[in-house]
């Protein structure tokens, strides 16, 4: 289970890029001033690109650089989560049926093949998965 803290991380950083997205689809007049491509900075905008963007576009950016923010933390978070889990558990490769199995701390171990999922409490021979490169070329989905 995702803690609380984390949830309203993401729901936020949600809430803030859909209110961004739509101030900006919607009110574009009321973000932006009218520039195209042929006009200059200099000429249309005084010279300031930052002039292109009235008060409501600058709530509009805030609010998409504070949803990149919370994205970019849920995301070291989730990674930091991630070792912990795999540190926590030892992954192998049954020899009888070229199969993923992961030891859990109870000592049951969890089978993965073909997209299945079985559990058993006997011990079962394998070879130890720790090289990344077998990792990487792995097809199995965890």
């Amino acid at each position: 289970r995702m803690p609380t803290g984390a949830k309203m991380l993401v729901r936020t950083s949600l809430a803030c890029i859909i209110v961004s997205s739509y101030m900006v689809q919607i009110f574009a007049s009321r973000c932006f001033v009218p520039h195209s491509l042929t006009d200059t900075i200099d000429g249309n905008l005084e010279g300031n690109a930052t002039n292109l963007f009235l008060p409501l576009g600058w709530v509009a950016m805030i609010l998409f650089l504070v949803s990149c923010v919370f994205l970019y933390i849920f995301q070291v978070w989730g990674k930091k989560q991630a070792k912990i889990l795999a540190s926590s558990t030892n992954v192998q490769v049954s020899s009888s049926n070229q199969g993923l199995q992961r030891r859990q701390s109870n000592g049951e171990i969890s089978q993965f093949s073909s997209g299945h999922l079985s559990s058993t409490n006997s011990e079962n021979e394998g070879s130890s998965y720790r090289s990344s490169e077998r990792r990487r070329s792995s097809h199995a989905n965890f």
